[in-house]
Formats: structure tokens, sequence, C-alpha cells
């Protein structure tokens, strides 16, 4: 069986989308970042498998990456990130069990990690010192946070924000959700973006996509009106290089 190019071919032809999720669109590629924490409380925080707001590293550091299991001993863990001229990095580090495993690369950004050799049972965290900052929790596979910076010489168009809740509907109980930017690495001024309630689900789609320029840092963050809830988000765009890949 042979196939087709991504481009106009016999008549037919092929949804730009798809052509970028098949990697056939130079300087194009789609992300997908997504968070969940089931104990959202009545402060904002970006979603991710911790109980508190993620915090960026304030510079780039070799990092530690370890489990909280001894039999976690041999999974692979895909990092990427950005190093100190927020240019993309990665790396792949294999566990040791509870013994702490040092990066390579030294990171100003984590934008995920990734199981793909092997399953841990325990948590596996990234972290300096007492500081984490990607956490794989037990039996997903993946770090689960709701938050990305856009590479240098790059710009990320949003085209898809989507969250959901445990709450009941018809409950005096809601969610908050906005989308927090960090511009320019931190330095310049920071905003917040799609304020909105919703009880069970909500979904944001723009027509046109929101531009986010180099170095920005997107953090989806929700609260609670009271106590607190399980929360999730999602959100995709396509990252566009202004130089190459």
């Amino acid at each position: 069986m042979s196939f087709a190019p991504s481009i106009t071919l016999n008549d037919t032809t092929e949804p730009f989308e798809l052509q970028v999720a098949r990697g056939q669109v130079q300087r194009h590629r789609v992300v997908n970042f997504f968070g969940f924490n089931e104990n959202v409380g009545t402060s904002f925080t970006t979603l991710w498998s911790q109980d508190s707001d993620y915090i960026v590293p304030p510079s780039a550091s070799t990092m530690t990456l370890v489990s909280n299991s001894a039999s976690d001993t041999a999974v692979s863990v895909l990092i990427e990130g950005l190093d100190a001229d927020y240019n993309e990095i990665q790396e792949v580090l294999v566990t040791n069990g509870t013994t702490d495993v040092t990066t390579a690369n030294s990171y100003l950004r984590i934008n995920r990690m990734l199981q793909f050799i092997g399953f841990a049972v325990g948590d596996i965290t990234l972290s300096v010192g007492a500081s984490v900052y990607g956490r794989i929790a037990a039996g997903v596979g993946a770090s689960q946070m709701s938050q990305y910076t856009v590479p240098n010489n790059s710009t990320f168009y949003l085209y898809r924000i989507s969250g959901w809740s445990a709450t009941a509907i018809g409950s005096s109980k809601y969610i908050s959700f906005r989308n927090h930017v960090e511009t320019n690495g931190g330095n310049a001024t920071n905003y917040n973006f799609a304020d909105a309630t919703f009880i069970n689900t909500f979904e944001i789609i723009r027509q046109f996509p929101f531009k986010y320029d180099e170095k920005s840092t997107i953090k989806l963050q929700a609260k609670s009106s009271s106590t607190t809830n399980h929360v999730a988000f999602a959100a995709e765009g396509i990252l566009i290089s202004n130089t190459g890949f």
C-alpha cells in the first residue's frame, strides 16, 4: 500500500490541522498541555500533580529525578524543557528507585515529562533541592501540568481550552478559571485572560487563535468557591518556529 503526501492530489485535499499533526508542515508543531488536581482550594492555583501552585525555576539548573518506590529501577523518563536561553532541550533519564539521578542538562523550564520504557509504580519527581518542578503521579505515565513556556524564536497560537470539574449541577459551588500569562520570562507585565466561572465543564474555542510570543509562560489556573474540588484543564495549539526546527 502506498501513501499519498499531504498536498492536493487527484482532486483531494487534507485538512491543514491534520497535516500539522502528521509533521508535514515545515516549522509547525502541535502542542497539547493539560493538568489535573483533585484538591483545588479557594486560591488560584496552576493545575498539576502537587497540591500547591506551580512556580517556575528561578534560574537554569541541573535537576534530580527520583521515585518514592524502590521498585522503580529501570523506568525511562523523557524530560522536555528549555535552557537558560529558552532554547528547547531534552534528555532521557533512567530511574534508580529512591536514589537520585541527575540530569545532564540545566533546565530553566520544564514543559513535559513522559515515561516511555517501563511503568513506574511510585511517584516520580524532578526537583532542585526541595523545589519540585515536574511530577509523574503513580499509575499515570506522564506529567500533568497545565502550564507551558514558549521556546526562543517561536510563537505559540492557542486554539482551545477545555475544563472539567466534579462540582454537582445546581449546587452553590463553582469553579473560577483564569489564564495567567507571564511574558518575556516573567520580566514584563503579567496578565490574566479569559476569566470565567463554571460548574461542570467549559470550553473556549477561538476562531482566530491567541498569539503568545517567545518566552511567555501560560498557566491555566483554577480555584473553588468553597472547600476543595477535582479540576482538569486541557489546551491545544500550534507552535511555529520563526527560524526553523
